[in-house]
Protein backbone atom coordinates (compact mmCIF):
# COMPACT_ATOMS: atom_id res chain seq x y z
CA UNK A 1 0.00 0.00 0.00
CA UNK A 2 1.00 3.58 -1.11
CA UNK A 3 0.68 6.21 1.66
CA UNK A 4 0.25 9.68 0.53
CA UNK A 5 3.07 10.81 3.32
CA UNK A 6 4.90 8.99 5.78
CA UNK A 7 3.99 8.07 9.24
CA UNK A 8 6.72 8.85 11.02
CA UNK A 9 5.97 12.73 11.82
CA UNK A 10 3.12 11.15 14.17
CA UNK A 11 0.26 12.06 12.20
CA UNK A 12 -2.18 9.85 10.00
CA UNK A 13 -2.02 9.85 6.53
CA UNK A 14 -5.01 12.44 4.95
CA UNK A 15 -7.00 8.92 3.86
CA UNK A 16 -7.45 7.94 7.28
CA UNK A 17 -10.01 10.52 8.55
CA UNK A 18 -11.71 10.04 5.32
CA UNK A 19 -12.11 6.63 5.61
CA UNK A 20 -13.50 6.78 9.38
CA UNK A 21 -15.99 9.56 8.56
CA UNK A 22 -17.21 7.42 5.16
CA UNK A 23 -17.88 4.66 7.49
CA UNK A 24 -19.61 6.69 10.06
CA UNK A 25 -21.26 8.12 7.09
CA UNK A 26 -22.47 4.24 5.76
CA UNK A 27 -23.61 3.87 9.93
CA UNK A 28 -25.88 6.77 10.11
CA UNK A 29 -27.09 6.39 6.54
CA UNK A 30 -28.48 2.35 7.05
CA UNK A 31 -29.14 2.24 10.75
CA UNK A 32 -28.18 -1.14 11.92
CA UNK A 33 -26.75 -3.12 8.91
CA UNK A 34 -23.26 -1.81 8.60
CA UNK A 35 -22.61 -1.10 11.87
CA UNK A 36 -23.29 -4.76 12.63
CA UNK A 37 -20.95 -5.34 9.79
CA UNK A 38 -18.23 -3.50 11.17
CA UNK A 39 -18.94 -5.18 15.19
CA UNK A 40 -18.30 -8.37 13.65
CA UNK A 41 -15.21 -7.46 11.66
CA UNK A 42 -13.75 -6.52 14.72
CA UNK A 43 -13.56 -2.56 14.28
CA UNK A 44 -13.79 -0.89 17.58
CA UNK A 45 -13.31 2.62 18.97
CA UNK A 46 -9.69 2.35 19.10
CA UNK A 47 -9.16 1.51 15.76
CA UNK A 48 -10.00 5.65 14.76
CA UNK A 49 -7.39 8.02 14.56
CA UNK A 50 -9.39 11.17 14.85
CA UNK A 51 -10.80 11.94 18.32
CA UNK A 52 -13.61 13.34 17.05
CA UNK A 53 -14.71 10.40 15.01
CA UNK A 54 -14.30 7.84 18.13
CA UNK A 55 -16.22 9.82 20.29
CA UNK A 56 -19.39 9.34 17.54
CA UNK A 57 -18.32 6.13 17.13
CA UNK A 58 -18.82 5.14 20.70
CA UNK A 59 -21.66 7.10 20.70
CA UNK A 60 -23.11 4.78 17.34
CA UNK A 61 -22.52 1.95 19.87
CA UNK A 62 -24.39 3.32 22.78
CA UNK A 63 -27.40 3.71 19.94
CA UNK A 64 -27.07 0.51 18.83
CA UNK A 65 -26.70 -1.25 22.21
CA UNK A 66 -29.90 0.21 24.06
CA UNK A 67 -32.42 -0.23 21.42
CA UNK A 68 -30.91 -0.09 17.98
CA UNK A 69 -32.19 2.89 16.81
CA UNK A 70 -29.29 4.71 14.74
CA UNK A 71 -29.93 8.20 13.23
CA UNK A 72 -28.57 11.39 13.03
CA UNK A 73 -30.72 12.59 16.02
CA UNK A 74 -30.34 10.25 18.05
CA UNK A 75 -26.62 10.19 17.83
CA UNK A 76 -26.84 13.91 18.27
CA UNK A 77 -28.72 14.01 21.45
CA UNK A 78 -26.98 11.34 22.88
CA UNK A 79 -23.50 13.54 22.36
CA UNK A 80 -25.50 16.93 23.81
CA UNK A 81 -26.27 14.70 26.86
CA UNK A 82 -22.62 13.65 27.20
CA UNK A 83 -22.04 17.37 26.60
CA UNK A 84 -20.01 16.50 23.70
CA UNK A 85 -21.84 17.95 20.53
CA UNK A 86 -19.40 20.92 20.28
CA UNK A 87 -16.72 18.92 20.61
CA UNK A 88 -17.13 17.15 17.47
CA UNK A 89 -18.51 19.98 15.42
CA UNK A 90 -21.76 20.37 16.66
CA UNK A 91 -24.68 19.22 14.09
CA UNK A 92 -23.91 20.35 11.25
CA UNK A 93 -20.33 18.76 11.42
CA UNK A 94 -22.55 15.23 11.29
CA UNK A 95 -24.98 16.12 8.78
CA UNK A 96 -21.79 17.10 6.73
CA UNK A 97 -20.63 13.54 7.31
CA UNK A 98 -23.92 11.93 6.98
CA UNK A 99 -24.05 13.59 3.25
CA UNK A 100 -20.58 11.68 2.30
CA UNK A 101 -22.17 8.64 0.63
CA UNK A 102 -25.35 8.26 -1.45
CA UNK A 103 -25.43 4.42 -0.85
CA UNK A 104 -23.93 2.07 1.67
CA UNK A 105 -22.23 0.23 -1.73
CA UNK A 106 -18.81 0.93 -0.82
CA UNK A 107 -19.23 0.03 3.24
CA UNK A 108 -17.18 -3.10 3.57
CA UNK A 109 -13.97 -1.35 1.38
CA UNK A 110 -13.89 1.61 4.46
CA UNK A 111 -14.13 -1.07 7.32
CA UNK A 112 -11.40 -2.82 5.67
CA UNK A 113 -9.42 0.34 5.27
CA UNK A 114 -10.43 1.64 8.70
CA UNK A 115 -9.04 -1.70 9.68
CA UNK A 116 -6.14 -1.88 7.46
CA UNK A 117 -4.71 1.99 8.60
CA UNK A 118 -5.40 0.95 12.48
CA UNK A 119 -3.00 -1.82 12.05
CA UNK A 120 -0.79 0.09 10.00
CA UNK A 121 -0.37 2.61 13.00
CA UNK A 122 0.10 -0.73 15.04
CA UNK A 123 2.68 -2.25 13.53
CA UNK A 124 4.43 1.48 13.65
CA UNK A 125 4.21 1.19 17.60
CA UNK A 126 5.29 -1.98 17.62
CA UNK A 127 8.45 -1.14 15.46
CA UNK A 128 9.50 1.85 17.23
CA UNK A 129 9.30 0.18 20.22
CA UNK A 130 11.29 -2.65 19.36
CA UNK A 131 14.12 -0.16 18.11
CA UNK A 132 13.92 1.35 21.83
CA UNK A 133 14.60 -2.13 23.20
CA UNK A 134 17.57 -2.89 20.73
CA UNK A 135 20.40 -1.49 23.32
CA UNK A 136 19.15 -4.57 25.48
CA UNK A 137 20.62 -6.95 23.00
CA UNK A 138 23.96 -5.39 21.85
CA UNK A 139 26.40 -8.24 22.46
CA UNK A 140 24.52 -10.77 21.09
CA UNK A 141 20.99 -12.17 19.86
CA UNK A 142 20.00 -9.18 17.29
CA UNK A 143 19.53 -11.03 14.54
CA UNK A 144 17.31 -13.26 16.31
CA UNK A 145 15.50 -10.08 17.64
CA UNK A 146 14.91 -8.39 14.23
CA UNK A 147 13.95 -11.82 12.89
CA UNK A 148 11.08 -11.94 15.46
CA UNK A 149 10.16 -8.09 14.57
CA UNK A 150 9.74 -8.78 10.91
CA UNK A 151 8.18 -11.62 10.84
CA UNK A 152 5.51 -10.10 13.26
CA UNK A 153 5.14 -6.66 11.80
CA UNK A 154 3.95 -8.33 8.52
CA UNK A 155 1.53 -10.42 10.54
CA UNK A 156 0.34 -6.82 12.27
CA UNK A 157 0.18 -4.63 9.02
CA UNK A 158 -1.21 -7.18 6.69
CA UNK A 159 -3.86 -8.34 9.80
CA UNK A 160 -2.23 -11.88 8.65
CA UNK A 161 -3.86 -14.54 11.28
CA UNK A 162 -2.75 -17.26 9.23
CA UNK A 163 -0.67 -18.99 12.43
CA UNK A 164 -4.01 -19.27 14.76
CA UNK A 165 -6.24 -22.25 14.21
CA UNK A 166 -9.90 -21.01 14.29
CA UNK A 167 -11.83 -22.13 17.16
CA UNK A 168 -14.41 -24.02 14.90
CA UNK A 169 -11.54 -26.00 13.50
CA UNK A 170 -10.19 -26.88 16.83
CA UNK A 171 -13.52 -28.32 18.11
CA UNK A 172 -13.78 -30.00 15.06
CA UNK A 173 -11.23 -32.05 15.76
CA UNK A 174 -11.93 -32.51 19.09
CA UNK A 175 -15.22 -33.71 18.45
CA UNK A 176 -13.53 -36.54 15.96
CA UNK A 177 -10.98 -37.45 18.77
CA UNK A 178 -14.83 -38.33 20.72
CA UNK A 179 -15.85 -40.16 17.88
CA UNK A 180 -12.40 -42.48 18.01
CA UNK A 181 -13.10 -42.63 21.70
CA UNK A 182 -16.47 -44.15 21.47
CA UNK A 183 -15.59 -46.38 18.47
CA UNK A 184 -12.62 -47.23 20.39
CA UNK A 185 -9.97 -46.40 18.30
CA UNK A 186 -6.85 -44.95 19.34
CA UNK A 187 -6.62 -41.56 18.35
CA UNK A 188 -4.08 -40.27 16.00
CA UNK A 189 -1.35 -37.96 17.57
CA UNK A 190 -3.07 -36.40 18.66
CA UNK A 191 -9.90 -17.07 37.90
CA UNK A 192 -10.29 -16.99 39.93
CA UNK A 193 -13.29 -19.78 41.10
CA UNK A 194 -16.07 -18.31 43.46
CA UNK A 195 -14.51 -20.82 46.50
CA UNK A 196 -10.91 -19.28 46.13
CA UNK A 197 -12.18 -15.89 46.00
CA UNK A 198 -14.03 -16.02 49.15
CA UNK A 199 -10.59 -17.12 50.99
CA UNK A 200 -8.19 -14.79 48.98
CA UNK A 201 -10.39 -11.95 47.35
CA UNK A 202 -11.76 -11.60 43.89
CA UNK A 203 -8.30 -10.95 40.83
CA UNK A 204 -8.92 -7.36 39.56
CA UNK A 205 -8.03 -5.96 36.21
CA UNK A 206 -4.81 -4.65 37.15
CA UNK A 207 -3.26 -8.04 38.31
CA UNK A 208 -0.56 -10.42 37.14
CA UNK A 209 -1.43 -13.31 39.07
CA UNK A 210 1.38 -16.31 38.63
CA UNK A 211 0.79 -19.60 39.40
CA UNK A 212 3.63 -21.53 40.59
CA UNK A 213 3.94 -25.39 41.21
CA UNK A 214 6.76 -28.00 40.60
CA UNK A 215 6.33 -29.93 37.57
CA UNK A 216 3.26 -32.24 37.19
CA UNK A 217 1.97 -30.68 39.71
CA UNK A 218 -1.44 -28.84 38.71
CA UNK A 219 -0.64 -25.68 37.28
CA UNK A 220 -2.00 -26.22 33.90
CA UNK A 221 -4.89 -27.77 34.86
CA UNK A 222 -5.89 -25.01 37.74
CA UNK A 223 -5.35 -22.03 34.89
CA UNK A 224 -7.63 -24.08 32.26
CA UNK A 225 -9.96 -24.28 35.23
CA UNK A 226 -9.94 -20.68 35.75
CA UNK A 227 -10.26 -20.24 31.76
CA UNK A 228 -13.84 -22.42 31.80
CA UNK A 229 -14.60 -20.69 34.93
CA UNK A 230 -14.13 -17.24 33.13
CA UNK A 231 -16.05 -18.26 29.91
CA UNK A 232 -18.67 -19.61 31.83
CA UNK A 233 -19.46 -16.16 33.49
CA UNK A 234 -19.14 -14.47 29.37
CA UNK A 235 -15.54 -13.06 29.72
CA UNK A 236 -13.35 -13.53 26.90
CA UNK A 237 -10.07 -15.37 27.24
CA UNK A 238 -6.81 -15.80 24.90
CA UNK A 239 -5.04 -18.76 26.28
CA UNK A 240 -1.31 -19.08 25.06
CA UNK A 241 -0.42 -22.77 25.55
CA UNK A 242 2.78 -23.37 25.18
CA UNK A 243 3.27 -27.02 26.37
CA UNK A 244 0.00 -28.46 24.85
CA UNK A 245 -1.47 -28.36 22.10
CA UNK A 246 -5.01 -26.36 21.53
CA UNK A 247 -6.94 -29.68 21.20
CA UNK A 248 -5.69 -30.72 24.23
CA UNK A 249 -6.97 -27.58 25.77
CA UNK A 250 -10.23 -27.48 24.48
CA UNK A 251 -10.84 -30.99 25.39
CA UNK A 252 -9.53 -30.06 29.47
CA UNK A 253 -11.73 -27.35 29.00
CA UNK A 254 -14.98 -28.98 28.18
CA UNK A 255 -13.89 -32.00 30.55
CA UNK A 256 -13.91 -30.01 33.28
CA UNK A 257 -16.99 -28.70 32.83
CA UNK A 258 -19.00 -32.06 32.78
CA UNK A 259 -16.81 -33.60 34.95
CA UNK A 260 -15.32 -35.90 32.23
CA UNK A 261 -12.74 -38.75 32.20
CA UNK A 262 -10.88 -38.40 29.31
CA UNK A 263 -8.19 -41.11 29.89
CA UNK A 264 -11.77 -43.22 30.20
CA UNK A 265 -14.16 -41.71 27.64
CA UNK A 266 -15.89 -44.39 26.07
CA UNK A 267 -16.90 -46.01 29.33
CA UNK A 268 -18.05 -42.35 30.85
CA UNK A 269 -21.77 -42.16 32.10
CA UNK A 270 -23.57 -40.93 29.21
CA UNK A 271 -24.78 -37.57 30.80
CA UNK A 272 -21.18 -36.62 31.78
CA UNK A 273 -20.71 -37.20 27.65
CA UNK A 274 -23.76 -35.23 27.03
CA UNK A 275 -22.34 -32.02 29.44
CA UNK A 276 -19.37 -32.51 27.64
CA UNK A 277 -20.65 -31.81 24.16
CA UNK A 278 -22.41 -29.10 25.83
CA UNK A 279 -19.36 -27.41 26.88
CA UNK A 280 -18.34 -27.98 23.49
CA UNK A 281 -20.99 -26.75 21.49
CA UNK A 282 -20.53 -23.74 24.45
CA UNK A 283 -17.14 -22.38 23.12
CA UNK A 284 -18.36 -23.07 19.39
CA UNK A 285 -21.13 -20.35 19.58
CA UNK A 286 -20.10 -18.09 22.26
CA UNK A 287 -16.68 -17.55 20.64
CA UNK A 288 -15.57 -16.81 23.72
CA UNK A 289 -12.13 -18.24 23.58
CA UNK A 290 -8.61 -17.84 21.67
CA UNK A 291 -5.90 -20.51 21.88
CA UNK A 292 -2.40 -19.77 20.46
CA UNK A 293 0.73 -21.74 20.79
CA UNK A 294 2.59 -18.87 20.13
CA UNK A 295 6.11 -18.99 22.26
CA UNK A 296 8.37 -16.33 20.86
CA UNK A 297 7.86 -13.37 23.37
CA UNK A 298 7.37 -10.99 20.20
CA UNK A 299 4.74 -12.90 19.07
CA UNK A 300 2.77 -13.35 22.39
CA UNK A 301 3.25 -9.36 22.56
CA UNK A 302 2.39 -9.14 18.77
CA UNK A 303 -1.06 -11.44 19.38
CA UNK A 304 -2.02 -9.81 22.18
CA UNK A 305 -1.51 -6.36 20.40
CA UNK A 306 -4.15 -7.23 17.34
CA UNK A 307 -6.59 -8.96 19.93
CA UNK A 308 -6.69 -5.40 22.12
CA UNK A 309 -7.55 -3.94 18.78
CA UNK A 310 -10.22 -6.48 17.71
CA UNK A 311 -11.45 -8.76 19.94
CA UNK A 312 -10.80 -7.41 22.84
CA UNK A 313 -9.77 -10.21 26.09
CA UNK A 314 -10.94 -10.13 29.53
CA UNK A 315 -8.37 -12.21 30.80
CA UNK A 316 -5.01 -13.46 29.09
CA UNK A 317 -3.24 -16.56 30.47
CA UNK A 318 -0.01 -17.89 29.64
CA UNK A 319 1.38 -21.26 30.44
CA UNK A 320 3.76 -21.16 31.28
CA UNK A 321 6.62 -19.03 31.48
CA UNK A 322 9.68 -20.87 31.20
CA UNK A 323 8.35 -21.49 27.89
CA UNK A 324 8.46 -18.40 26.40
CA UNK A 325 11.71 -17.71 23.91
CA UNK A 326 13.23 -14.23 24.46
CA UNK A 327 16.66 -12.89 23.16
CA UNK A 328 19.11 -13.25 26.30
CA UNK A 329 22.88 -14.38 27.48
CA UNK A 330 21.82 -16.44 29.68
CA UNK A 331 18.33 -18.36 31.77
CA UNK A 332 18.44 -15.67 34.03
CA UNK A 333 18.22 -12.90 31.70
CA UNK A 334 15.82 -14.27 29.68
CA UNK A 335 13.63 -15.00 32.47
CA UNK A 336 13.70 -11.44 33.35
CA UNK A 337 13.31 -10.15 30.25
CA UNK A 338 10.25 -11.68 29.97
CA UNK A 339 8.43 -11.13 33.08
CA UNK A 340 9.35 -7.12 32.76
CA UNK A 341 7.75 -7.38 29.25
CA UNK A 342 4.92 -9.02 30.28
CA UNK A 343 4.33 -6.25 33.05
CA UNK A 344 4.18 -3.80 30.17
CA UNK A 345 1.78 -6.23 28.27
CA UNK A 346 -0.62 -6.13 31.05
CA UNK A 347 -0.57 -2.44 30.55
CA UNK A 348 -1.69 -2.43 27.23
CA UNK A 349 -4.25 -4.94 27.68
CA UNK A 350 -5.82 -3.83 30.44
CA UNK A 351 -7.24 -6.82 32.10
CA UNK A 352 -5.62 -9.28 34.14
CA UNK A 353 -2.86 -11.87 32.97
CA UNK A 354 -2.53 -15.21 35.05
CA UNK A 355 0.81 -16.71 34.26
CA UNK A 356 2.02 -20.07 35.14
CA UNK A 357 5.70 -20.65 36.62
CA UNK A 358 7.59 -23.66 37.31
CA UNK A 359 9.41 -23.87 40.94
CA UNK A 360 12.46 -25.36 41.96
CA UNK A 361 13.09 -28.26 43.72
CA UNK A 362 14.23 -25.84 46.90
CA UNK A 363 11.12 -27.10 48.33
CA UNK A 364 11.14 -30.48 48.15
CA UNK A 365 14.47 -30.97 49.26
CA UNK A 366 13.95 -29.50 52.20
CA UNK A 367 10.69 -31.09 52.43
CA UNK A 368 8.95 -27.96 53.23
CA UNK A 369 5.37 -25.78 51.61
CA UNK A 370 6.83 -23.93 48.65
CA UNK A 371 7.58 -19.89 48.82
CA UNK A 372 7.54 -17.22 46.41
CA UNK A 373 11.15 -17.31 46.58
CA UNK A 374 11.15 -20.42 45.17
CA UNK A 375 10.70 -19.93 41.37
CA UNK A 376 12.85 -21.23 38.71
CA UNK A 377 15.76 -18.98 36.84
CA UNK A 378 14.56 -15.30 38.23
CA UNK A 379 13.18 -13.69 40.91
CA UNK A 380 11.98 -11.32 38.54
CA UNK A 381 8.89 -13.37 38.72
CA UNK A 382 7.98 -12.97 41.85
CA UNK A 383 8.82 -9.82 41.53
CA UNK A 384 6.59 -9.18 38.39
CA UNK A 385 3.72 -10.61 39.88
CA UNK A 386 0.23 -8.61 41.57
CA UNK A 387 -0.45 -12.16 43.29
CA UNK A 388 1.31 -15.47 43.84
CA UNK A 389 -0.54 -18.75 44.04
CA UNK A 390 1.45 -21.61 45.16
CA UNK A 391 -0.29 -25.18 44.70
CA UNK A 392 1.43 -27.54 47.28
CA UNK A 393 0.78 -31.05 47.54
CA UNK A 394 1.89 -32.92 50.76
CA UNK A 395 3.46 -36.48 50.91
CA UNK A 396 0.89 -37.28 53.03
CA UNK A 397 -2.85 -36.31 52.82
CA UNK A 398 -4.61 -34.39 55.60
CA UNK A 399 -6.05 -37.32 57.18
CA UNK A 400 -2.30 -38.59 57.49
CA UNK A 401 -2.79 -41.08 54.58
CA UNK A 402 0.89 -41.14 51.90
CA UNK A 403 -0.52 -39.84 48.50
CA UNK A 404 2.12 -41.47 46.61
CA UNK A 405 0.49 -43.51 43.98
CA UNK A 406 1.30 -47.07 43.87
CA UNK A 407 -0.03 -49.57 40.97
CA UNK A 408 -2.20 -51.35 42.61
CA UNK A 409 -4.02 -48.96 44.11
CA UNK A 410 -3.63 -45.31 42.23
CA UNK A 411 -5.06 -42.77 43.95
CA UNK A 412 -7.87 -40.69 42.24
CA UNK A 413 -8.34 -37.58 44.98
CA UNK A 414 -5.45 -35.67 45.98
CA UNK A 415 -5.07 -33.04 48.65
CA UNK A 416 -3.67 -30.06 48.23
CA UNK A 417 -2.69 -26.37 49.79
CA UNK A 418 -2.94 -23.29 47.67
CA UNK A 419 -0.95 -20.65 49.17
CA UNK A 420 -1.45 -17.06 48.51
CA UNK A 421 2.20 -16.06 49.19
CA UNK A 422 2.06 -12.62 47.85
CA UNK A 423 -0.56 -10.04 47.55
CA UNK A 424 0.40 -6.62 47.11
CA UNK A 425 -2.66 -4.71 48.67
CA UNK A 426 -4.20 -8.21 50.32
CA UNK A 427 -3.40 -11.12 52.79
CA UNK A 428 -1.59 -13.54 52.24
CA UNK A 429 -3.04 -16.66 53.63
CA UNK A 430 -4.02 -20.47 51.92
CA UNK A 431 -6.81 -23.11 51.82
CA UNK A 432 -7.64 -26.94 51.66
CA UNK A 433 -8.28 -28.09 48.20
CA UNK A 434 -9.22 -31.93 46.68
CA UNK A 435 -7.62 -32.28 43.08
CA UNK A 436 -9.77 -34.67 41.08
CA UNK A 437 -7.52 -36.46 38.47
CA UNK A 438 -10.23 -37.98 36.25
CA UNK A 439 -11.46 -34.41 36.28
CA UNK A 440 -8.64 -32.38 36.77
CA UNK A 441 -10.49 -30.47 38.74
CA UNK A 442 -9.89 -28.49 42.11
CA UNK A 443 -12.64 -28.00 44.55
CA UNK A 444 -12.52 -27.30 48.17
CA UNK A 445 -11.59 -29.47 50.81
CA UNK A 446 -14.54 -30.62 52.88
CA UNK A 447 -12.73 -32.84 54.89
CA UNK A 448 -13.97 -35.82 53.28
Amino acid sequence: MILEHPLSDGKSPPFSAKAEEYLIACCLLDGNLTLSRAITKGIRSDAFHVPENRTIWDHLIKAHGRDGRISIEVVAEDLKQAKLLEDIGGFAHLMNVSGLVPTTASAEYFINKVQELYQLRQAITIATSAVERCHLYQGGGVSALVGEIVHNLSQVANGDNAGEKPLSDIIDEVERWTQAQERGERPEGALTLGWMDQRFLPVERHEIVVIGARPSDGKSSLALQVVGENIAAGKRVAHFSLETSPEACVRQIAAQRARLNLRNYRHELEPHRKAFHKALGHLREGKWLRVFDRVQVTQIEAQCRLLRSSWKPDVVVIDYLQQVVAPGKSVYERITEIANRIVELRKHMDCPMVVCAQLNRGSVLENRAPRKEDFRDSGAIEQAAHRVLLLYRPNEDFSGISQMDTEESPRRYYDYQIIQAKLRDGPKGSLKAKFDSHSTTFSPYTGM
